[in-house]
């Protein structure tokens, strides 16, 4: 039996933008470690750990929104779009798959 602990890590709590948001977690002792970054008005911006680019995964927003317009690493040549959008059509047919 393998036996690890998992710890959150959080900011400050006299951080203006993100006060005690999460911003990474650890396994063990930093077997695995993640950072969560966050721009100037507290949404995500950029997520880094194992498995990932140097960099990271950076995130863009819609203008005047939080929706995710593209999530983008620095090791991918074009950026990858990942828009959500929310569809209701009561009339289709449910599918099975």
């Amino acid at each position: 039996m393998i036996n690890r602990t998992i710890t959150r890590d959080y900011s400050a709590a006299n951080d203006p933008v993100v006060r005690r948001r999460p911003i990474g977690l650890h396994v063990g002792t930093n077997e695995y470690v993640t950072t969560w970054g966050y721009d100037d008005t507290g949404r995500l911006s950029r997520v880094t750990g194992p498995g990932l680019p140097g960099n990271g995964v950076l995130y863009a927003y819609e203008d005047d929104s939080d929706l995710v317009a593209v999530t983008r690493s620095h090791r991918s040549a074009l950026p990858q779009t990942a828009r959500q959008e929310v569809h209701s059509d009561e009339t289709a047919a449910p599918r099975t798959t």
